[in-house]
């Protein structure tokens, strides 16, 4: 008897511990955006404008992991609007990118570096 109660005991604390987390969606959009550069895929930059006084800072957008979510450029971005972005996080990992753009040229080449691993420059493919 006292095995089958330690039995379920350990059942139920590890039905506990390895439960599946439940999903934590939050969609970010970065509004105001002049620029996009992306220094390796899971890693951009984007300069943001703030519109109320025309001061430009760097937002990092990163993956936080080693995966490589989709990303997708739309270039539905008319005239002289600026540009945005959403970006899908579950739990703070990053799983999707969506860049609304004027075009293919806006996104633009980045440095990267890994330390003793290397370094380098990507560039805008036309």
């Amino acid at each position: 008897m006292k095995i089958i109660c330690a039995t379920l005991l350990v059942i139920s604390m590890l039905l506990m511990i390895f439960k599946p987390m439940p999903r934590e969606v939050v969609v970010e959009t970065i509004s105001n955006i002049k620029s996009i550069h992306m220094h390796e895929p899971g890693h951009w930059s984007v300069w943001v404008e703030d519109p109320t006084t025309g001061i430009r800072t760097r937002q990092d957008v990163t993956a936080n992991c080693s995966c490589r979510p989709p990303e997708a450029y739309i270039p539905d971005v008319k005239g002289n609007n600026s540009m945005w972005a959403e970006v899908t996080r579950n739990r703070g990992a990053m799983e999707k990118i969506v860049f609304h753009t004027r075009s293919d040229t806006d996104i633009e080449g980045a440095g990267w570096n890994h330390g003793k691993f290397g370094k380098g420059q990507t560039v805008n493919i036309k």
